[in-house]
């Protein structure tokens, strides 16, 4: 996670993000999946991890999502918020 920062936005980022997933998802509980991620959650790395988040989905995601989005945030933390929502594994963020 402390490196996901330092990788390039794009393919290197995107090829990170889904091995974190896949990593965190070796853990059999659905709910505590993307707690590692949210563990490390900072107002400092919160663009980079946002985006990661919405690649687990889930309700309480959505909601940090839906939160951060409702907060009036920068551009910068703006669009990471959207590309979450984009990278959503299921229908749930369309709303």
């Amino acid at each position: 996670l402390a490196g996901l920062a330092k990788t390039s936005p794009g393919g290197e980022r995107e090829a990170a993000e889904k091995a974190i997933v896949a990593a965190c998802r070796r853990n059999g509980e659905e709910a505590k999946q993307a707690q590692p991620v949210l563990n490390a959650l900072t107002s400092e790395n919160r663009n980079d991890l946002l985006p990661l988040l919405g690649r687990f989905g889930g309700p309480s995601i959505l909601e940090i999502i839906q939160r951060t989005l409702a907060g009036q945030p920068d551009a910068a933390t703006k669009d990471a918020a959207i590309r979450a929502l984009s990278n959503w594994p299921t229908a749930d963020a369309s709303e």
